[in-house]
């Protein structure tokens, strides 16, 4: 968005906390019910996921450069998406996992 000068607000969320700035705060849920990080409300539609977040922002705005409309530029694109969330995750678990 910012890089678009789309205009946004931003909200800091606490991850794993249940109080009043929580993802885990009932009002937040109803908007991500997974309660997690980031989140979006765009005029009432709601969704979490960054992949998927920017996903729709692109297709919706119409961001050729990040979102190519070619199909095999395109699956590039989402074979990193893929790739990062898939690491990302891995990355994550070795981090807060059981010690």
């Amino acid at each position: 968005c910012l890089m678009k000068g789309l205009p946004f607000k931003l909200e800091m969320v606490a991850p794993y906390s249940a109080g009043k700035k929580g993802a885990r705060n009932p009002e937040y849920r109803a908007m991500n019910p997974s309660g997690t990080v980031p989140a979006i409300d765009d005029n009432g539609f709601h969704m979490g996921e960054s992949h998927a977040i920017m996903q729709y922002l692109a297709e919706k705005n119409k961001w050729l450069d990040l979102y190519p409309s070619e199909i095999q530029q395109r699956a590039r694109v989402n074979m990193y998406l893929h790739y990062h969330h898939r690491n990302t995750r891995e990355a994550s678990a070795v981090l807060t996992g059981p010690m």
